[in-house]
């Protein structure tokens, strides 16, 4: 068990150091001192309406460093559903009580 904990260990490490751990932080800076696109977002969590935010969606979108963020943040949504998956093949296993 200690070695599949230090393999975790060394694959977050590997995360951390990676291009998309590098693009994601790059962008998320650029996202937080650009004005129009943080007023976006606050009116996108203070509403419900959902015609409101397709609407801020579209705005935010057609900034560049929005979609650029966006781009980084599934890729690495998408390896950690897929770290997920493979783990919980493992640990999910149906048995029969009887």
């Amino acid at each position: 068990m200690n070695q599949i904990i230090e393999k975790t260990y060394l694959l977050i490490d590997e995360i951390d150091k990676s291009d998309i751990i590098k693009n994601i932080t790059i962008y998320k800076q650029k996202l937080l001192h650009n004005k129009n696109i943080q007023s976006l977002l606050a009116k996108a969590k203070s509403t419900e309406d959902e015609y409101i935010l397709y609407d801020i969606k579209q705005k935010l979108y057609k900034y560049n460093d929005y979609k650029q963020y966006m781009h980084y943040y599934n890729e690495l949504n998408y390896i950690v559903i897929d770290i997920n998956n493979r783990f919980k093949k493992f640990t999910n296993i149906n048995t029969c009580s009887r």
